[in-house]
């Protein structure tokens, strides 16, 4: 009986196995049979392409071979290599990242833009050249990681240590287009393909001072608070107060929140957030009013977007931008000296446990700075509960009541 168990339960084993590898085997794209023009893979880009098998070897024919080690336009030599084609679907800046799942291994890439039933030929003659290669080394602090960038300068990257990523592409809808992909070492593993269209966004703003007329120079900063990328910067008018951020954000970026900053000395931040959705629907052709106050003893400010999770001192991970707004401020301005306020929603588990969490939030903010270099001395911090709340519990506002306020005590 003990034999037939375990008979049963090997039985039971090699079912559950064969299952799983047949799931990953589904689950991976097989670019074996592909590593030649002639019999390149089509794949879709509004989606990640992949995990795919190890490419093997170069195919029966050879594309490249014998090439210099700094051309821009072909590698020296395929090493383990698969060619696909894609057609792209809106009009936008191409993007895509090739992600090797052997950090280890050294991607190279070429791409062209098809031209007719010659292009394979025409390839191998040289006659139409790539409008897009990266040929560089691969840098495993970025586990090496290639592809085609909005921010990067050079459309053409040759072998050596340079840039990881080249230039992104200008496409319109319903254009063909070829990339090879060259893995350099041999018994390599697959890669992954992340494509994405760039949309070309503008902001104007407008810097006023509350106070009245002065000089409204200041610096401006838009940073993806999902990513923290620095979007776009710019420094306002210091007459008129006018700025004009112009950045290109890819399309699955357009509802992340941007955090925009308006820094100036002898004044607190201002800050807001805002997508790029919002800027393009919404706020189309408006001028966005961005106000600023003087730091002056005495003064209040309410840091509307330090938030805090419900019943926690905690700060939500989009404050970390925030904080670091008030941080730049207390370096700038070296004579500034704050009381940091904490406040909460309510006292629904009674005022003692409420004083309690509102100390925590403001000495959440106070540790922040001293963590980051702030002289204690500079700082105080206290707790009011939910004595000071600025809107009702029950309220599509509730959440402001989870705030932070900032008195100045010197200046």
């Amino acid at each position: 009986m003990k034999k037939y168990q375990e008979l049963l339960f090997g039985a039971l084993l090699l079912l559950f196995g064969s299952v799983l590898n047949a799931q990953s085997n589904t689950d991976t794209l097989n670019v074996n049979g592909h590593a030649d023009c002639e019999t390149r893979l089509s794949i879709e880009t509004r989606k990640t392409v992949g995990p795919t098998t190890s490419p093997k070897g170069h195919g029966e024919a050879l594309e490249f071979s014998q090439n210099e080690k700094g051309d821009v336009h072909f590698m020296e030599r395929e090493n383990n290599t698969v060619w696909y084609e894609f057609t792209t679907k809106t009009k936008g800046k191409l993007t895509f990242e090739l992600e090797p799942l052997d950090s280890l291994n050294d991607y190279d890439f070429v791409l062209y833009k098809y031209t007719d039933e010659n292009f394979c030929a025409d390839v191998q003659s040289k006659k139409i050249l790539p409008i897009r290669t990266n040929f560089s080394r691969n840098k495993p602090e970025i586990f090496s990681k290639t592809g085609l960038k909005n921010k990067s300068e050079d459309a053409l990257v040759p072998a050596g240590i340079n840039p990881a990523y080249s230039q992104s592409v200008e496409v319109s809808s319903k254009e063909k287009y070829v990339l090879l992909v060259n893995n350099v070492y041999d018994n390599g593993e697959g890669h992954l393909l992340h494509f994405d269209y760039g949309v070309s966004i503008s902001l104007a703003g407008k810097v006023v001072n509350i106070a009245g007329e002065g000089n409204l120079e200041s610096s401006i900063t838009l940073t993806n608070t999902k990513t923290g990328a620095v979007v776009a910067e710019a420094t306002s008018d210091s007459v008129t107060g006018a700025y004009k951020l112009v950045f290109d954000l890819p399309k699955t970026q357009l509802n992340d929140p941007l955090h925009l900053e308006v820094l100036k000395e002898g004044y607190f931040f201002y800050d807001t957030v805002v997508t790029a959705f919002k800027i393009v629907t919404k706020m189309r052709d408006i001028e966005l009013k961005t106000p600023i106050r003087k730091l002056k003893k005495g003064a209040r400010f309410v840091v509307s977007n330090i938030l805090f999770y419900g019943n926690s001192p905690k700060p939500m991970p989009a404050s970390l931008l925030s904080m670091k707004a008030l941080y730049k401020t207390m370096k700038r301005n070296k004579k500034l000296k704050i009381s940091i306020e904490g406040h909460t929603n309510g006292c629904s588990q009674g005022e003692a446990y409420s004083q309690s969490l509102s100390n925590g939030r403001a000495g959440t903010v106070y540790n922040f700075l001293i963590e980051n270099g702030i002289e204690a001395s500079r700082l105080s911090s206290i707790g009011y509960g939910c004595r000071k709340m600025l809107h009702a519990m029950a309220s599509p506002g509730a959440h402001l009541n989870r705030r932070v306020e900032i008195e100045i005590v010197g200046f």
